[in-house]
């Protein structure tokens, strides 16, 4: 009992020793959320960012990754950004330890999923800090960086000062990288920064397209998920629908339908649906086979999935001949079924 409040009060301990256990025991517990709120309500948060100026390295980095686990919570980002946590973290971005950089980046990464934390990140020079660690030599600075821009890129001013900055280029290139976790990462911004037309053209402009096409072989199932949505962007302009039906986009996103996870059912789905807004590629979905398959994912359990699979029946079924391959998969009935389900009428 008072646990929590006891470890708080030890971080203004001034034997090292002492201070440092303390916070290695609320690392620990910042990993529970109701922790992370007594934490917070016990006055932690002020102290653990005094701490982030410390001298001593091993107190820093401790502190970064308590403030790093304790910044999954709202509340808590919002207290560290009226801390003056935010400014901090971006100090140590460029601090001379890389585990410091690469925690400071993931402690970011989280206090960006807060809009008035990404207009200081912004405004503080924290984009252009964070695209320098893509360059790092550590292998988890990478990792966090990327993740950190992936969330500052679903804000429209932060995805034009990632691309003029060259963090589009350098997050292509990373898709190349040897592992998962730095893919996995790089994907997801570049899937948020896809959303612009104008880092559509730099992403293709450096072989990205066909970069983000080899993703979706990927045995990691969030690496495809991205990927696949991230054509879904590209395959709103109707320039990148005829590109990706050209490097062989197509019979790669219909195999995506025959999984087992909803989630990739329903993004692939998804960039079919753009991608059937084209002419030739209705006929070539048809000709991949995709009309069945597409047939079979209207009887889905998945709500979403029937949904957005009869919206792309929908503009595959003006072509006639894909009319017909629709009636003949049972596309008709698995329609009408749909109508006999009071909750799934709007599908």
């Amino acid at each position: 009992v008072g646990g929590v409040h006891q470890l708080v009060a030890l971080l203004g301990n001034e034997d090292i020793d002492v201070l440092l256990k303390a916070l290695g025991a609320l690392i620990n517990l910042a990993l529970n959320d109701k922790n992370k709120v007594e934490i917070r309500e016990v006055g932690g948060i002020p102290k653990l960012v005094a701490l982030l100026s410390s001298r001593v390295r091993p107190v820093q980095e401790k502190a970064t990754e308590a403030v790093w686990n304790l910044a999954g919570n709202e509340e808590n980002r919002i207290a560290f950004l009226y801390a003056g946590g935010v400014q901090k973290l971006l100090e140590l971005l460029e601090s001379p330890e890389t585990s410091i950089q690469a925690k400071a980046a993931g402690a970011l990464g989280n206090m960006s999923i807060n809009l008035e934390a990404q207009s200081v990140i912004r405004q503080s020079n924290g984009i252009e800090k964070l695209i320098v660690l893509l360059s790092s030599t550590f292998t988890p600075a990478r990792q966090k960086a990327c993740s950190a821009l992936e969330n500052m890129a679903l804000n429209a001013e932060n995805r034009e000062k990632i691309r003029d900055l060259g963090g589009t280029r350098q997050l292509v290139a990373l898709l190349l990288h040897p592992q998962e976790p730095v893919q996995r990462a790089a994907i997801g911004a570049l899937k948020n920064l896809s959303i612009d037309d104008e880092n559509k053209h730099a992403i293709s402009k450096c072989n990205g397209l066909r970069s983000i096409l080899r993703m979706l072989t990927s045995e990691d199932a969030t690496i495809v998920e991205k990927a696949t949505e991230a054509l879904g962007n590209f395959a709103l302009n109707s320039e990148y629908r005829v590109k990706i039906r050209e490097i062989g986009g197509l019979p790669t996103l219909i195999a995506l339908l025959h999984t087992n996870d909803y989630k990739l059912q329903l993004s692939a789905t998804g960039a079919l649906l753009n991608l059937a807004v084209d002419d030739e590629n209705k006929v070539a979905i048809r000709l991949a086979e995709g009309i069945p398959s597409l047939v079979t994912l209207l009887k889905s359990p998945y709500h979403e999935v029937a949904a957005m699979c009869a919206m792309t029946v929908a503009n595959l079924a003006v072509n006639h001949e894909n009319a017909l391959a629709i009636r003949d998969a049972g596309g008709i009935q698995a329609l009408v079924e749909l109508l006999k389900e009071p909750d799934r009428k709007s599908t």
